[in-house]
């Protein structure tokens, strides 16, 4: 998780410089892309079920009065941040588990076919899911705002291809078996 946080906060910087002369609630929402290595298909399953996906999210709360609470979810999975945790973090990095039931199957076409060895072995899918984010303000006369947002989540797909040539490195594929 860690090699994650340095990207997402170096953009996190630049978004926030361009918004910081505004005055108004914002909610910004950053995920890394998951990358998921899944098992080749065979041609006849056209849909491929994608395994558990696993997102790390950076939410930049900007409230014009102070931050009351911060829901981020996926599907049915959230995570719900009140007044103290955003007034002592910012950004709010989080990560999110989502089980393969609340995903959509994907149609890849070409993509990890087990009778198809020179086939494509890497897929990238950029809005798998949506993450959703609502944040909850109180202004200068303590009146209550809401802000939502959204932003895709981008999904990186790798075939396990294993090379059967190398499968037995010792022997010599001229000597009879």
């Amino acid at each position: 998780m860690k090699r994650c946080l340095v990207p997402i906060l170096s953009l996190f910087v630049t978004l926030m410089l361009a918004v910081m002369a505004e005055a108004e609630d914002e909610l910004f929402i950053i995920a890394d892309e998951y990358r998921a290595t899944i098992e080749p298909r065979l041609a006849a399953r056209r849909l491929l079920a994608l395994p558990a996906l696993e997102f790390t999210l950076a939410a930049n709360p900007e409230c014009a009065g102070a931050p009351e609470s911060m829901t981020l979810s996926i599907a049915d999975v959230y995570q719900t941040f009140d007044a103290g945790q955003l007034r002592d973090q910012s950004p709010i990095v989080t990560t999110l588990t989502i089980s393969s039931q609340q995903l959509a199957l994907v149609a890849p076409a070409d993509f990890c076919l087990a009778d198809d060895p020179d086939g494509r072995t890497e897929l990238f899918v950029p809005d798998v899911t949506t993450v959703h984010g609502s944040l909850r303000c109180v202004d200068e006369e303590n009146r209550p705002t809401m802000t939502y947002t959204s932003a895709p989540l981008p999904l990186r797909l790798l075939c396990n291809v294993t090379d059967q040539a190398n499968e037995f490195p010792d022997q010599d594929s001229s000597t009879p078996r």
